[in-house]
């Protein structure tokens, strides 16, 4: 989730000034990284990759996404990786 400031013009001459939180417009603008799915990407898959540190980070919408846990999702493949212990 990110979070942007925002400025509305008000009628009377004023500004207000507030903040505005949702997903990453990053993801927001890609779309799934299922080959055939065009739906937006609002996750993306959190599996660490051996060896380094980072994780997979494949864009996933939230029909391809896999729960592992209430903040961590994996792509298909890293799930049944995952399933396997590897």
């Amino acid at each position: 989730m990110s979070c942007r400031p925002v400025v509305i013009q008000n009628p009377d001459g004023t500004t207000t000034t507030g903040i505005v939180c949702g997903p990453s417009h990053r993801l927001t603008r890609q779309p799934c990284s299922v080959p055939g799915c065009f739906e937006g990407a609002g996750y993306l898959c959190d599996y660490p990759l051996a060896g380094q540190a980072r994780t997979c980070d494949a864009p996933l919408c939230r029909h391809h996404r896999r729960p592992i846990r209430k903040d961590r999702d994996y792509c298909a493949h890293h799930f049944e990786a995952a399933m396997r212990g590897e």
